[in-house]
């Protein structure tokens, strides 16, 4: 069963990917907030966010997930928040959000990459337990 645990997992990984560059583009906000209204609305989210919530939702957890990416125990919180994805049927649907959001600016950068990457990795070993 999907609880509002499992939707903050998903909103910070999105999120994570604007911030895993350490630059943040309005092409990223914008596909951040597309892709979490489109997974509400494909029932992957259970809490209906409005677009404004969705960016109040944003610039509240923006500098603690900027925080999050300088320690070392990063790998450790990415694996704990897609642990929470463990009630999903298709967790397919979070990872082409996260590369939606990495290509939004016209470019994909290195650490967008290795996010989508490693996100995915996790994803499977999920799958294949």
């Amino acid at each position: 069963m999907r609880d509002s645990s499992t939707d903050q997992s998903i909103l910070e990984l999105l999120a994570m990917t604007i911030l895993a560059d350490k630059q943040v583009y309005a092409a990223e906000i914008k596909a951040f907030t597309q892709s979490v209204l489109k997974l509400q609305d494909e029932g992957v989210l259970s809490t209906n966010y409005s677009e404004a919530r969705v960016i109040l939702w944003y610039e509240t957890h923006k500098d603690a997930l900027a925080d999050q990416l300088s320690y070392s125990e990063f790998e450790d919180w990415l694996n704990h928040k897609i642990s929470n994805l463990s009630s999903l049927t298709n967790t397919l649907l979070v990872l082409d959000a996260i590369e939606y959001i990495s290509k939004s600016d016209g470019e994909e950068h290195i650490s967008e990459k290795a996010l989508l990457i490693l996100a995915s990795r996790i994803c499977d070993s999920l799958v294949a337990a």
